[in-house]
């Protein structure tokens, strides 16, 4: 997976792109599926920056941060609801 980062911030992934060549005279570089390759993915000006990043990442989504945070904030209020349930059995009116 290789990605290209233009001046203007806008950034493109190519996902099949796995092989780098060039510059050639005009500073155009070439992304290709692989080494040897004939599939063209992209031409490349010399003004971008390229990146390339392992495209592999293993996580448990159920576990994330931001989602466990939510559910201790949502245990919390379902304890409030129950001891303000319990409180306004008592009160008579």
């Amino acid at each position: 997976m290789i990605t290209v980062r233009f001046p203007s911030g806008f950034s493109v992934q190519y996902n099949s792109s796995g092989f780098i060549e060039g510059p050639d005279e005009k500073g155009v570089t070439r992304l290709r599926e692989k080494r040897g390759g004939i599939v063209l993915i992209a031409r490349v000006p010399k003004e971008c920056l390229i990146e390339m990043i392992s495209p592999c990442r293993t996580y448990n989504a159920a576990s994330s941060s931001a989602e466990s945070e939510m559910k201790r904030q949502l245990d919390a209020l379902r304890k409030e609801v129950r001891t303000l349930t319990r409180k306004v059995g008592k009160v008579k009116l």
